[in-house]
């Protein structure tokens, strides 16, 4: 281990705590009344100080005063013959009891909640594959998988470079409760010239949501506690370019150890930063 990043690292966590403390109890002695002025100068005082160890806000921070219940998720669980036959066709053989293979196609499925298929489009795509063309082959690719979801919307569309110098496009679907996001639900599709080459599987499905309800940290305060991991794993100068509220269902903190035995949980309401070099960080946004 690294000892000196790690005593930085506990500095300043230690520091951001004491901002927390004393805005907190300046908030005590002065009252609710006092409310907003302590907000502006919390957010003033905290954006110097993280600006000071190399991290710049370039996001547009929410000013969020809404109360978020918990919602609580299951995975959508697949059936692994149905979802064989359905993405292989009838012929299909089985290795490895989990992983299904027909000519050049193949479906791995992992623990009945994520799919992962793999195989060359049977149709060629001869015009210029623009963004409506590569919308149009990934939702069509949904629909005859069955894999249209309320709440499922198109998010993004990357472009990227193979190492042999080809081109391809990820098409990212995520999943969405309230307009928030509903982190870990996700579909993406990988198209190039020839039409679905790859995709990626896993769904949430939402059964019920708490009557309580509790009010987020604000972002600047996500940020801050994010600060210690954010440094420990990027360089000296960071940028923050995003971040947004939603739930997240974090299978670390189930009580079962093994993944695979998880079928449902509690998805929190959570920040989620987004750095420039796209790396993305997690800050729970309710106090217990």
């Amino acid at each position: 281990m690294d000892w000196i990043k790690a005593k930085n690292i506990l500095i300043i966590a230690l520091i951001a705590t004491n901002i927390f403390l004393v805005f907190n109890s300046r908030n005590m002695m002065f009252g609710e009344g006092h409310s907003q002025a302590k907000n502006d100068d919390f957010y003033e005082y905290a954006t110097s100080f993280l600006k000071e160890r190399g991290l710049v806000i370039e996001a547009d921070i929410p000013k969020n005063n809404i109360l978020m219940p918990m919602i609580m998720v299951e995975y959508e669980l697949f059936d692994y013959e149905e979802i064989a036959k359905l993405f292989l066709g009838p012929e299909y053989k089985i290795t490895n009891n989990t992983v299904f293979k027909y000519k050049d196609k193949m479906l791995k499925v992992e623990g009945n909640k994520k799919l992962f298929f793999f195989g060359n489009s049977n149709e060629s795509v001869v015009d210029k594959l623009s963004n409506d063309k590569i919308r149009q082959l990934s939702e069509k690719f949904l629909n005859e998988h069955l894999l249209t979801r309320e709440g499922l919307v198109l998010e993004e569309i990357n472009h990227n470079v193979a190492e042999t110098g080809d081109c391809y496009y990820e098409v990212v679907f995520r999943q969405k409760y309230n307009d928030f996001f509903l982190e870990n639900s996700y579909v993406h599709v990988y198209i190039d010239e020839r039409g679905v080459f790859e995709a990626r599987v896993k769904l949430l499905n939402i059964k019920g949501v708490t009557t309580q309800k509790k009010k987020p940290i604000s972002a600047i305060e996500a940020i801050v506690k994010a600060l210690g991991r954010i440094k420990d794993e990027n360089e000296e100068k960071v940028t923050v370019v995003k971040i947004e509220l939603g739930y997240y269902f974090d299978v670390k903190d189930s009580k079962v150890s093994d993944w695979d035995t998880i079928k449902a949980g509690t998805a929190m309401p959570t920040w989620k930063i987004t750095l420039e070099n796209g790396k993305k960080y997690f800050v729970t946004a309710v106090k217990n």
